[in-house]
């Protein structure tokens, strides 16, 4: 096979897993749309990521690493919390790869909604915690309550999944769409005390960590 042949089959695999996010992504929002009590209101426009460079001089930024959406409600009851996730292929930094495998992260977020409006970047905050998944060889993540610094979000929740465990869309149910609902509608009790029940299978207490 010549070289331009291998480049075109690479660049086509890369292209394949695009779509495969984008399919998962659509799947996804149409579910939070289309949630009716309360009613869920996605981010603005269908942009889910940022921070590419079309500068020569910034190669390995050039690909997309992440994907990002979020959903909130402007009902009374819901006013100051949000929910979303964020799709990790790959990072890495001066040539190196930092992440062993590609997963999807879950946050649930509460803020103040009088002075604060809602940053995407906070559904980043997963990315320094990847290790505790690739580490324990399971499929979920789950973190201690994180608090922020004045001016950002009051608290965060958040976990991290395998996205290669995300196979099929019950898994995608079960794993992203029901777990964040649950918690937004402030069933959180429920939520971390199922966690040794399916779908989340068993996670040991080593696997909890504070921050």
């Amino acid at each position: 096979m010549s070289k331009g042949e291998d480049i075109f089959t690479c660049f086509k695999n890369v292209q394949n897993i695009y779509d495969e996010v984008s399919e998962m992504i659509q799947y996804l929002e149409e579910k939070f749309k289309n949630t009716k009590s309360p009613k869920i209101i996605p981010s603005k426009g269908t942009g889910c990521t940022w921070n590419s460079s079309n500068s020569y001089l910034n190669s390995d930024h050039w690909m997309n690493k992440f994907f990002t959406r979020y959903y909130f409600s402007d009902s009374k009851n819901y006013k100051g919390k949000a929910i979303g996730f964020c799709i990790w292929l790959f990072d890495y930094k001066e040539k190196m790869m930092f992440l062993e495998k590609p997963y999807i992260s879950c946050f649930y977020v509460e803020y103040n909604y009088k002075n604060t409006e809602i940053n995407r970047e906070w559904f980043q905050y997963a990315e320094g915690y990847s290790y505790h998944l690739f580490d324990k060889e399971k499929p979920v993540y789950l973190a201690e309550p994180q608090v922020a610094e004045v001016g950002q979000f009051n608290k965060m929740i958040f976990y991290i999944l395998d996205l290669t465990y995300m196979s099929d869309d019950e898994k995608l149910d079960n794993y992203v769409i029901d777990p964040l609902k649950k918690m937004f509608k402030g069933n959180m009790n429920n939520f971390l005390n199922n966690l040794d029940k399916t779908p989340f299978e068993s996670i040991p207490q080593d696997m909890l960590h504070e921050v």
